[in-house]
Formats: C-alpha cells, structure tokens, sequence
C-alpha cells in the first residue's frame, strides 16, 4: 500500500499538481483581475449612466421652470389685457392698454395694438358726435330764437292788422 501511494504521488505527479496549481492560481489571479476591471468598468458606467439621468433630470426640470416662465410671460399680458377690456365695456374709454412694441408679433402684441387702435378710434368717433351734438344744440337755439322773433312779429302784424281793421271799420261807419 505505501508503495502503491508512492507510485501514485510520486514526484512527477507532485510536479504535476504544482504546475496545475501554479496555472489555476495564475487562472484564478487573472480572473479576478478580469472580474475586478469588469467590475469597475459597470462601476464606471453605472456612474455615467447616473450623471447622465441626474443631468437629463435637471435639464428636464430646467424647461419645465422655462415653459412655466414662457407661459406666465404670455399669460400675464393676456390678463392684463383682459381686465383692461372688461373695464372698457362698462363704458370707461381712459382705460389704458400695456404698451406693446412695434416689433412684437405674437397674437396677444398684435390684439392690444388692434384694440388700442380701435378705442382711439371710437374716441375720435365720439368726440365727432359731442362736437355735431353742441352744434346741433346750438342751431336748435338759434332756430328757437329765430321762430320766437317770428312768432313775436307775427303777433305785431296780427295787431297791426287788427288795428287796421278796426280802424276801417271805423271809417265805414262814419
């Protein structure tokens, strides 16, 4: 039996397990090495593909403050425009409208401008009908005038014209 274990563990079979084991250590530092980088690498690519989320989270966010701005931006004019005009129905032509450049082309720019050139417009039209209003006044005070000094020498003729018939009707009778 021990000769049978020395012909089995011999020294070309301890060379043999020590050349094995020597290539499985060697196998095993290297795929740990191998394991190691992989696992740095998921490291550093999971690391990326987080920035690359925070960043888009962020971008995300800073349109969405954007588009909130923008809106308002567009939205308050609008308001405002709106109460000007709710005023401006109940009769109140002095209401004045924000001031919108020239150059602006959006749709709420070019409305205020439209409306602000239409009440000129309707001011400009009242002032004509005040202005034909006083003048109408005064030709209708003229032409009371001149039909209560009509009416007053129609009456003087009528006397007139009575005196002389009464004093015809006199001379007839004499």
């Amino acid at each position: 039996e021990a000769r049978a274990v020395d012909l089995v563990y011999n020294d070309a079979y301890m060379n043999s397990k020590a050349t094995i084991n020597g290539l499985l250590n060697t196998f095993d530092a290297e795929l740990a090495t191998w394991m190691d980088e992989q696992v740095t690498a998921a490291t550093q690519s999971g690391q990326l593909s987080l920035w690359l989320q925070i960043g888009s989270l962020g971008l995300f966010f800073l349109f969405g403050v954007a588009a909130i701005f923008f809106v308002l931006l567009k939205v308050k004019p609008l308001a405002t425009f709106t109460e000007a005009t709710e005023e401006m129905a109940t009769g109140n032509l002095t209401v004045a409208l924000p001031t919108v450049s020239d150059k602006a082309k959006d749709e709420v720019s070019i409305m205020a401008r439209s409306f602000t050139t239409m009440i000129q417009n309707v001011k400009g039209m009242l002032h004509t009908v005040n202005d034909t209003s006083e003048e109408l006044a005064s030709s209708a005070g003229a032409l009371l005038q001149n039909a209560n000094q009509t009416a007053h020498a129609s009456q003087h003729v009528t006397d007139v014209v009575g005196g002389i018939a009464q004093g015809a009707g006199m001379q007839g009778k004499q």
